[in-house]
């Protein structure tokens, strides 16, 4: 699990504020999107998600919705100060888990924007631990910048650290690590110390302990690729394959070297095999931009049949005369079965952006296995997802076909959640069908139904045409554009 994931799970075991919301403001919302100083370049669609998200959080504020503090957090990385105006209370103030949950998701996306917005946010958290968790990811996102300004927020958070807080949901170790990540970043002496009181406090958990200590070394990729090998090295097989898979793809994103080694002692272990193929993808798209060869070598280290037709596909994105037969390579690798249109369409869809003929002949193919409406697989609105960018009409009738028998099956278990797959299917066919579908499915789906259509509608269109389909339909707070840690 990716740091963000860590805080987004954190974020959703919390119980809501109990200030009513406050109304949609549309000057506000316009003034927001037009800001240059407080927000990236003006973007249409923030109102509109905005308003979906105020009524999600207003119509949720009496229910025990799971994701709730995480509905102004989806807006951190495109208009923060939206967020605040979402979150805030009667008087003002904004909950210091959706504060520090905020800064992190900025922190992640925008890394620019949090160095600035951040710290004046900073003064308003009240709660020592998650003032360190905010001020960690802040200093992180001006080190590479400007590491005076970095060290002095490290320095506070050193000095807010030792305020003793007495109710806090943080994981014990959390604080801990999070200043080891930053301190690895500025490259300070007291980093391994902080790891090791991380790892104490963990010890004390008893039975939570390697589940802790697994995402400290999942967290340590972040900065450090030796203390997150470090880490995992002193932990069970099973975990440190965990870890291991968590790090590798914050590794890649600065240090492609040290993500191939780490992929490689992977590799190594018992049992790697899916874990291993998971890390490739990471290391082959960050790859694939400057060596294309070697990105596929690695592509071709994939054992695992879930994983290597996709590790291929990636590669193929950045080939230039083979492209065609390693994207042909990778679907003939999709193992017949209930997910195999869905696994088709995906590849399909990489290939469509970069010869639409081949695109087309792919997604043919995965056509060829669909299951009628009804059967209960995810594999026909995934397949509809992608192929809304050849053919939105009909992509638009396989989801309506696919809604309408779900619709039907009164009896079957979690028809919410069941109507929720076509229903985010339709996003990429009709945002405000979508929308309206989501609006009838009763309780927690159809909340989720509505904030996922709001991050779908946030966006950027690269990210909405990559996004994995079945990663965006669980039940859980990911944003996409994350890494998915699926």
């Amino acid at each position: 699990m990716t740091p963000i994931l860590v805080l987004s799970s954190l974020l959703a075991t919390l119980v809501a504020p109990t200030s009513p919301a406050c109304q949609p403001d549309d000057k506000f919302i316009q003034s927001c999107c037009t800001s240059s100083a407080r927000s990236q370049p003006q973007d249409p669609n923030v109102a509109k998600a905005y308003k979906i998200l105020h009524d999600v959080w207003q119509a949720s504020e009496q229910t025990s919705y799971y994701a709730r503090m995480s509905l102004p957090v989806e807006l951190a990385p495109y208009h923060p100060d939206l967020l605040l105006k979402l979150a805030a209370g009667k008087d003002s103030t904004v909950h210091d888990h959706v504060l520090m949950g905020a800064i992190a998701a900025l922190a992640e996306a925008n890394p620019a924007l949090a160095g600035t917005w951040g710290p004046s946010q900073l003064a308003k958290i009240q709660g020592s631990q998650e003032y360190c968790i905010a001020a960690a990811a802040v200093g992180l996102s001006l080190a590479a910048k400007d590491r005076e300004a970095a060290s002095r927020v490290f320095l506070s958070a050193m000095e807010r650290s030792k305020v003793p807080q007495a109710e806090s949901t943080v994981p014990p170790g959390f604080v801990k690590v999070m200043l080891a990540v930053l301190s690895a970043k500025l490259k300070l002496p007291n980093t391994e110390g902080l790891l090791a009181e991380a790892v104490a406090e963990a010890k004390k958990t008893g039975d939570q302990a390697d589940d802790l200590i697994t995402a400290f070394a999942g967290f340590m990729g972040k900065s450090s690729p030796v203390l997150a090998s470090k880490t995992a090295a002193g932990l069970s097989v099973a975990n440190r394959l965990r870890a291991l898979t968590s790090a590798i793809p914050l590794v890649a994103q600065y240090d492609l070297a040290a993500a191939q080694a780490m992929l490689d002692e992977l590799g190594k272990l018992d049992d790697a095999g899916h874990a291993h193929g998971h890390a490739a993808k990471y290391v082959v798209s960050a790859l694939g931009k400057t060596d294309p060869d070697a990105a596929l070598k690695v592509a071709r280290t994939v054992l695992s049949a879930m994983e290597r037709p996709m590790a291929l596909a990636l590669a193929a994105m950045w080939r230039k005369e083979d492209a065609a037969a390693v994207f042909r390579e990778a679907v003939a690798l999709v193992a017949a079965g209930d997910a195999a249109p869905a696994r088709i369409a995906r590849i399909a869809a990489i290939a469509f952006d970069k010869d639409q003929d081949l695109g087309k002949e792919l997604f043919a193919e995965a056509r060829k296995q669909l299951d009628p409406a009804g059967s209960g697989g995810r594999s026909r609105c995934e397949f509809a997802f992608f192929y809304a960018r050849v053919d939105p009409m009909e992509a638009g009738r396989l989801a309506e076909e696919e809604l309408l028998a779900r619709q039907k099956d009164v009896a079957g278990l979690n028809k919410g959640w069941n109507l929720l797959v076509p229903c985010l299917a339709l996003a990429a066919v009709n945002i405000d069908r979508a929308l309206e579908v989501a609006r009838t499915i009763p309780g927690d789906a159809g909340f989720d139904g509505q904030r996922k259509i709001a991050q779908y509608i946030l966006a950027q269109v690269s990210v909405r045409k990559s996004m994995p389909f079945d990663r965006w339909c669980a039940s859980d707070s990911w944003i996409p554009g994350t890494p998915s840690g699926w």
